[in-house]
This record gives C-alpha cells, structure tokens and sequence, in this order.
C-alpha cells in the first residue's frame, strides 16, 4: 500500500515532523504542568504561541518557533530547580549544541 504524505511536502521525513509534533506537544503538556507556579500572561503567550504554532499547519519551522517562546524556558527552569543534577546535564549538552552549530555557523553549512 503507498501512501502518500503529501501535506509533508517540505522536504522532511515524517519521523522528523513526529519528533517535532512530540516535542511542541511536550512543551505544551510542561506549561499546563507548571502553571500553577507561572504567571497568567506567561501561560497565556505560550499557549497563544502553540496555537499559532499549530494552526499554520507547516511543521517545518515549528522548532525554531518552539525556541522562541520564553515561558517555555521558564517552565523548564522550574523543573530543572527540583532536579538540579539534570539542570547540569542539560547545560551542558545545551553548550556543546551551541559551539557546534555555531561552528556549523562559520563554515556557511548553516541552512535556515
């Protein structure tokens, strides 16, 4: 049976639109977990964030746009603050991505 993605027509597999679909989906699912403890406007700009993240329907993007919502890092630092050895781990993968895209960055193979 062939199937035909069609809508997926950005040039990416679809394992990598179902890891993007899972990772905006967990941030959705860390704001609701955490918003006890974030403040009303935080909640509602990541949640109005996601919505429009979903509604455009292009999930090629979708990453990028996850990264730019910042109660998103709020969310995550509030977890992080329970479970400070996992807070060092994350730092520090989080760096090592850093120098390596930026490596990426000033061999011009950057492709956005």
């Amino acid at each position: 049976m062939d199937v035909s993605f069609s809508s997926f027509s950005c040039g990416l597999s679809l394992e990598i639109h179902l890891l993007i679909s899972a990772w905006s989906g967990g941030g959705v699912y860390l704001l609701w977990k955490n918003r006890n403890k974030l403040s009303s406007v935080d909640l509602f700009y990541g949640i109005f964030s996601f919505m429009i993240i979903f509604s455009s329907g292009r999930t090629g993007s979708a990453e990028r746009y996850t990264y730019a919502i910042a109660p998103l890092s709020l969310a995550l630092g509030i977890v992080l603050d329970r479970y400070p050895r996992w807070g060092y781990a994350l730092t520090i993968f989080f760096g090592f991505l850093l120098s390596l895209y930026s490596i990426r960055f000033a061999q011009d193979l950057w492709v956005a």
